[in-house]
């Protein structure tokens, strides 16, 4: 930095705080990606694989007739909703994170281009090109974040269906064994 104006630096360390902070919102972005695709995922999958080893011991009782099997069906299509909904809502969550970090390495950049351009002619990226890019940036941020939010919605609550239905399930095929009929 020897050499350069004061302002000049100002926006060069500028651009490196960005450009570091836009690498560390990627990896929390990817850590997020993955820790949130184990909690939902695997809770999913045991939930039902529970569920079938659950079913086959209700057929192996004798004289037992199983309740509401299209409850438990229902349970497993929310739980398949939730794995795929909460896989997709990581994606765009990634995206987003990845956007929201570049948007503002490319409006450090376009401040240094400016202030550069009178010291040096031929600086890449041009400003023309800095703001198509940050334009396409922007859309994408957008797009994204409106997708991570409603496929999280859609998460949380076929995640809450499929558990209700699966609990309601258990709990009546429990309980028929072991109410005593009237008559």
């Amino acid at each position: 930095m020897n050499g350069l104006h004061p302002i000049m630096e100002q926006y060069q360390r500028e651009l490196q705080e960005s450009t570091k902070k836009r690498n560390e919102i990627w990896k929390e972005s990817n850590d997020l990606f993955i820790k949130f695709y184990y909690q939902i995922v695997l809770l999913s999958g045991g939930s039902i694989a529970l569920s079938v080893t659950y079913l086959g011991y209700l057929q192996s009782i004798p004289n037992n007739k199983i309740k509401i099997i299209a409850v438990l069906m229902a349970s497993w299509v929310c739980f398949i909703i939730s794995i795929i909904s909460s896989l997709y809502r990581n994606y765009h969550y990634g995206k987003f994170m990845y956007h929201l970090g570049s948007a503002e390495w490319y409006e450090k950049m376009e401040k240094l281009r400016a202030l550069l351009e009178g010291y040096i002619q031929n600086l890449k990226p041009s400003s023309e090109d800095v703001k198509q890019v940050s334009s396409a940036v922007e859309k994408e941020k957008g797009n994204s974040e409106r997708y991570f939010r409603r496929l999280g919605y859609v998460t949380q609550i076929s995640f809450f269906v499929a558990l209700s239905s699966l609990v309601m399930f258990a709990i009546c095929n429990t309980l028929s064994g072991r109410i005593p009929s009237a008559g």
